[in-house]
């Protein structure tokens, strides 16, 4: 029995597919494919594809709004319609086309799958639908890497060596590599940006 993800409601019990048709893949070269799928189902198709092993985003746009007197951050989908999903093999496309959320992809003149270039994909790649949490974090990560620079004095407010007075060696991607008194003598470390404050030397 085929189920139709149209009809579920809160509440519902949704059976498990058995494992071996939860793989969309056969052994092969990892391909990027644009799915298409029905309106407003881009986050349920890509959870969808998680849950069996396949990366999905769909790319987005984000603006500032007021909402009842506050401001809010409205996501908006950039390309309706359209899931770009990495299968890390051949892709199964009747295993795929089970999925009800799924209308197809984007094919060649001859019916096939078309394959995109991940290089070219790297602008959209980049207007993914990222957790909030995640991104203030990120941003968080990125200030506190600016105000250090190597040679500063800084305390580790985190992790193993919390509350530890060191001196920055360098900083590369938010993570800091610092040198630290310990065992009667400097040992090198590394912690993230925002487990550091800078102090006077």
């Amino acid at each position: 029995m085929t189920l139709d993800f149209r009809d579920l409601r809160t509440g519902d019990a949704v059976p498990s597919a058995p494992a071996q048709d939860r793989c969309l893949v056969s052994p092969g070269q990892a391909r990027w494919h644009a799915l298409t799928v029905r309106p407003q189902r881009e986050d349920a198709v890509e959870a969808w594809l998680a849950q069996r092993g396949v990366k999905g985003f769909h790319p987005v746009t984000r603006r500032h709004v007021m909402r009842f007197g506050r401001q809010v951050e409205a996501v908006r989908c950039y390309l309706p319609g359209y899931v770009f999903a990495r299968f890390p093999g051949t892709v199964l496309r009747h295993r795929v086309a089970a999925c009800q959320m799924v209308t197809g992809a984007v094919t060649l003149c001859s019916g096939e799958w078309g394959c995109l270039d991940p290089y070219g994909l790297r602008a959209i790649i980049a207007m993914r639908k990222v957790d909030h949490a995640r991104r203030s974090a990120e941003q968080r990560m990125r200030r506190a890497a600016r105000r250090l620079s190597p040679g500063d004095r800084a305390v580790v407010i985190g992790g193993l060596f919390g509350e530890a007075r060191v001196e920055v060696v360098s900083i590369e991607a938010g993570e800091v590599r610092f040198r630290v008194a310990m065992f009667g003598g400097d040992v090198l470390a590394t912690a993230t940006a925002d487990q550091m404050v800078k102090i006077a030397a």
